[in-house]
């Protein structure tokens, strides 16, 4: 063959390598404003090389939804993350991000119909490749008809009864629901057909636009079922995430919120300031409720220095425990032990005319019941 052929040969190979190296990479696209368009669900080829490479992509969104993205046979030497945002060609700051610098695979909320972009990059910014790896945009359709509401501003209205169906999708997901409380009670939280990745954990929260902070945490973080006390009547929040905001899953699980009606009449007490009084030979109906309920009272021994706390009627779950403190001397504003921790029937030999707060609680704080029990302090 003629040295010709070879040589056109060659520049037919040299030609096919350079257009598969531009469709890997698409450079320069290291700006937001050079950002390479893409079609969902196809997958292309990427190299993060040189170090510092940062590689700008966008997609057009018809509606609300989740952007996903994910990669395969990634090199070792690298770690990609992803960002999402927006494009505000005309303001200072252009770059106005949903999501940033989250490890693939990755999720975002988009709210509508709109161009986003996505931005991917070295984890440090300290490795490169010059291996190219393939990467992949999807597009989510919307599964949780209370989105968006990933803010106490966001929240949407529940009412007593009613059952939610929820996704916590993307990670880090935060759902907000508002109820309101006519008396003083509890809302209670059961959760059914929950992914097999979703641990729900729920907390509780009042929320004042005009206060700082606006949201101020009436009960923090704890795994569903719960129930929080509620004081008064008023407007009250929700707010659902996974626990540790580690786990996402697209499949809905049902939340059932119920407002529980106040059982013990002595709430609240769960603060020695608001303890309650009681004496020898009466009898009392307390309740352990919700999880962790502490419930203080008071009393003086005006004579025979033994006291003996019984119960009666408790439901099998609780064990009630109680310990006896009195008001330190150095900060009156606080309490201070004169016993250890003990499961009733407790008996106790206490100085007289002296007074004392006595703490009744369940033994671990791990079980709590709606049912109220007999206890009488002899």
């Amino acid at each position: 063959m003629s040295k010709n052929y070879y040589f056109n040969l060659l520049i037919f190979v040299i030609i096919i390598l350079l257009l598969g190296c531009a469709k890997t990479n698409e450079e320069p696209n290291d700006e937001i404003n050079q950002a390479v368009k893409l079609n969902f669900s196809e997958p292309f080829n990427m190299k993060l090389m040189p170090k510092k490479d940062i590689d700008w992509y966008k997609v057009d969104v018809k509606k609300q939804g989740y952007l996903k993205v994910s990669a395969s046979d990634v090199p070792e030497s690298v770690k990609p993350e992803v960002s999402f945002a927006n494009y505000k060609q005309w303001e200072g700051d252009n770059e106005v991000y949903l999501r940033e610098k989250v490890k693939i695979p990755a999720a975002a909320f988009v709210k509508g119909k709109n161009t986003y972009y996505i931005k991917i990059e070295d984890e440090y910014h300290n490795s490169e490749s010059s291996e190219a790896f393939p990467i992949k945009v999807d597009f989510i359709k919307e599964m949780d008809d209370y989105e968006p509401n990933n803010s106490a501003e966001n929240a949407k209205i529940v009412n007593d009864g009613d059952v939610i169906n929820l996704a916590i999708f993307p990670d880090k997901d935060r759902d907000w629901y508002k109820i309101k409380i006519e008396s003083q009670g509890y809302i209670s939280l059961k959760a059914k057909n929950v992914p097999e990745d979703i641990v729900p954990e729920v907390s509780f929260a009042e929320y004042d636009e005009w206060a700082d902070p606006k949201i101020k945490r009436i009960r923090d973080w704890e795994k569903i079922p719960a129930a929080c006390f509620i004081p008064e009547k008023g407007e009250y929040y929700i707010n659902i995430r996974d626990e540790y905001d580690k786990d996402m899953s697209q499949k809905l699980m049902d939340i059932k919120i119920d407002y529980v009606e106040e059982m013990d009449k002595y709430e609240p007490n769960d603060d020695h300031k608001n303890a309650k009084l009681i004496e020898r030979n009466s009898v009392i109906k307390p309740a352990i409720y919700p999880l962790k309920d502490k419930d203080y009272y008071k009393f003086v021994l005006k004579e025979d220095k033994k006291v003996r706390f019984v119960t009666s009627n408790v439901n099998e779950k609780v064990t009630p425990e109680v310990r006896i403190y009195k008001i330190d001397n150095e900060n009156k504003e606080n309490l201070e032990s004169v016993t250890d921790w003990k499961k009733c029937p407790a008996e106790f030999e206490l100085e007289l005319n002296q007074g004392y707060f006595l703490l009744l609680h369940d033994e671990y704080d791990n079980s709590s019941s709606q049912e109220t029990f007999k206890f009488k302090m002899e």
